[in-house]
């Protein structure tokens, strides 16, 4: 894995919800009525979204839509309540205060929004999810190229300038090692599996 990028819970400013607790309360008060947007049936924001209702115990109604920017522009106008994006999309609409972030999916706070809590924190004990950028290499590549890769990808996201260019994107390096994203690839297949399979996820 190159960089994991936090996802954000976040609302429109006019929902009165100050946090993760006020928005669950809120979910159970109405089931299914609120309504959260996604990048697409069977996307990574969709999953998030499905774990959270499912974490939380609430049920809300999924809207996919084409990409992040037409949902945004559907929460900022309070068509839908709820949305799951990541850190470089949402963090300018988060600034001017037209949306408010509840909760990071990571386990640990974003540096982009240090004043966020996790939503472990905020009582999802458990919860991190990413978004993540890996780097692939065809089946039978040579072990020796593999590892060569590695080694120098690991020394560039160790320099001040990639850490500065990632930090603009809301992206944090990790560098981890080709088997560790082997573990993480089969790890997050079986997860969202038996996600997919609880929630009867299928795509269009």
């Amino acid at each position: 894995v190159v960089a994991v990028v936090p996802n954000v819970v976040i609302v429109p400013a006019s929902l009165p919800v100050k946090n993760v607790a006020d928005l669950i309360a809120m979910a159970k008060a109405q089931p299914g009525k609120l309504s959260y947007g996604s990048t697409g049936q069977g996307t990574a924001h969709h999953l998030i979204g499905e774990q959270f209702a499912d974490m939380a115990g609430v049920e809300l109604l999924h809207v996919p839509y084409k990409g992040s920017s037409p949902a945004l522009v559907d929460l900022i106008g309070g068509q839908i309540q709820i949305m799951f994006d990541t850190v470089a999309s949402c963090l300018p609409h988060i600034k001017s205060g037209k949306i408010r972030a509840l909760a990071v999916t990571t386990g640990k706070r974003s540096s982009a929004l240090a004043e966020v809590p996790t939503l472990d924190e905020a009582g999802l004990k458990g919860f991190d999810v990413s978004s993540w950028f890996g780097l692939m290499a065809p089946a039978g590549t040579p072990p020796e190229i593999i590892q060569k890769t590695y080694v120098e990808i690991a020394k560039m996201l160790g320099t001040p300038e990639m850490r500065q260019q990632l930090a603009l994107m809301g992206a944090e390096p990790i560098g981890n090692t080709p088997e560790q994203l082997r573990q993480q690839i089969a790890g997050e297949i079986t997860r969202f599996a038996a996600l997919a399979q609880k929630a009867r996820l299928q795509l269009d």
